[in-house]
């Protein structure tokens, strides 16, 4: 894996963090804040968070499953290319 490679994969890590925590949270608080102007506490609260976990998480299992589509791209041009000293001898 090149250096720009790395860097664009360590960025992309560390910032799955944040996303999941920020998708789970933002619907949490729109339910608790409905909760608040309705008056039915935890229910809108509840949902909310159901909703924000369920999408935080298929969002980490898509990021995970493109990773690994890049990774297979990477492994495969890899070995396209000829290394030193594996070159076919056909003058035998």
């Amino acid at each position: 894996m090149s250096g720009k490679s790395q860097r664009h994969s360590l960025l992309r890590y560390s910032s799955l963090g944040a996303e999941f925590t920020l998708t789970f949270l933002i619907p949490l608080a729109i339910g608790y804040w409905l909760d608040t102007k309705a008056g039915t506490v935890p229910g809108f609260m509840l949902l909310g968070g159901a909703i924000g976990f369920g999408v935080a998480l298929w969002r980490l299992v898509r990021q995970g499953r493109e990773s690994q589509r890049e990774l297979a791209g990477e492994e495969e041009e890899e070995e396209d290319q000829p290394g030193e000293g594996s070159e076919d001898d056909d003058s035998q």
